[in-house]
C-alpha cells in the first residue's frame, strides 16, 4: 500500500497537513509572532523573507460576529512557526499553537473535497481529505497544497484590504 508522511498541523478545530518533504524546519515561533492577530505578515528569518500564514485567524470568527469572543483568537503563550517551501521556492511559515505530529496517511484514502464545503468551512486552504479510522473516532485529516494556500492567501488579502 502506498503511502506518504505529512506533517500533521492543528489549527483551529482542525486538523491540517503538509507533506514531510516540504518541511524544512519546525521552530518556536519568534516573539513578535507569538500574539499577533494578523493573517499574514512579512518577516525575515535567517537574512531570507518568509510569508507567515496565521491560519488561525482566517479560520476563527472575528469578535465583531455574533457569539464570537476575542478569547476565540488567543494562541497559547509557547506557538511553533513550521517553516515550508513551495514548489516554485517560496518560503512560507505557519503558526501553530503546538509541536506538529508526523503520519502516515494510506494514498488510498485521501478525497476530494465537496467545492462548497472547501469555500465554506475552509476558506479554500485545503482541496483533498485524508478519514482514517481510529479506535475512539476517526481522524479527519485536510490536505493543504502549498501553491494553493500562497495563491489563497493573495486572492483573501486583496478581498480583505
Amino acid at each position: 500500500m502506498t503511502t506518504f508522511k505529512v506533517i500533521i498541523l492543528p489549527i483551529a478545530n482542525y486538523l491540517f497537513a503538509v507533506p514531510m518533504n516540504t518541511v524544512l524546519q519546525v521552530r518556536r515561533c519568534p516573539p513578535e509572532l507569538r500574539h499577533s492577530p494578523v493573517d499574514a505578515e512579512l518577516i525575515h528569518l535567517e537574512n531570507r523573507p518568509v510569508l507567515v500564514l496565521n491560519l488561525q485567524a482566517r479560520l476563527t470568527p472575528s469578535p465583531q460576529i455574533v457569539g464570537a469572543t476575542a478569547q476565540n483568537r488567543v494562541t497559547t503563550s509557547d506557538p511553533f512557526l513550521v517553516l515550508t517551501q513551495s514548489r516554485v521556492g517560496e518560503l512560507c511559515g505557519l503558526r501553530v499553537d503546538r509541536l506538529p505530529d508526523m503520519l502516515d496517511i494510506p494514498a488510498n484514502i485521501v478525497q476530494t473535497l465537496p467545492e462548497t464545503y472547501r469555500q465554506n468551512n475552509l476558506q479554500g486552504l485545503a482541496k483533498y481529505v485524508a478519514i482514517l479510522p481510529r479506535e475512539e473516532k476517526r481522524l479527519v485529516v485536510y490536505l493543504l497544497d502549498l501553491d494553493q494556500l500562497l495563491q489563497a492567501n493573495y486572492l483573501y488579502s486583496a478581498l480583505k484590504g
